[in-house]
């Protein structure tokens, strides 16, 4: 074996997401996973001490935008939903079914794409979103990535921060639309 990895905490990733304490590597392959009582009679050419860190598998952003698919995983689902008024429907009455909606916490939306649109086929606008909710802040991200629509609440919000007087050329408040870089502003 060329290295020996212990004393670790190792998310290995795999189907059963195993969480093992050691992990072998001959030839830039995993060859062992395991305890460190059991990697304890191994040999290596190098055994490296972890003091309790974690080892997650490589990481090669080929494009995904890893920050972006973890927000996409919480967000509220809208990828496929093929009407506009499908996605005001059901954004309301998930936050209707929310007994108590927490003070201060934003509906995040991912996935809309006005070009499967049965109904009209036009951007969300913030007069849209003021239709599911005015206390809550809102903001739903088109499918690309790069143009969301947002709330009354929402946009007063990001007009306020900072930031927003350099991104106006980013930035439609009257349809509550914010583009590219103005998005960020939304997760700050």
């Amino acid at each position: 074996m060329d290295y020996l990895f212990y004393n670790g905490t190792i998310r290995t990733m795999n189907e059963k997401r195993d969480v093992v304490q050691a992990i072998g590597i001959k030839d830039g392959r995993i060859v062992f996973t395991g305890t460190d009582r059991e990697a304890a009679g191994l040999t290596a050419k190098e055994k490296i001490d972890l003091n309790g860190q974690c080892v997650l598998p490589g990481f090669d952003d080929s494009h995904m935008h890893l920050l972006h698919y973890s927000f996409i995983n919480r967000a509220f689902p809208l990828l496929g939903v093929n009407s506009l008024r499908k996605i005001l429907d059901s954004a309301k009455a998930y936050i209707d079914s929310v007994e108590e909606w927490p003070q201060g916490k934003w509906l995040f939306g991912r996935g809309w794409n006005h070009e499967f649109f049965e109904d009209e086929k036009r951007f969300l606008t913030r007069d849209d979103l003021d239709k599911i909710s005015t206390d809550i802040p809102i903001i739903f991200i088109r499918v690309c990535g790069h143009i969301a629509a947002a709330n009354s609440l929402a946009t007063e919000m990001m007009l306020a921060h900072p930031k927003a007087k350099n991104m106006m050329d980013k930035i439609e408040p009257e349809k509550g639309l914010f583009k590219e870089a103005a998005l960020k502003i939304s997760y700050e």
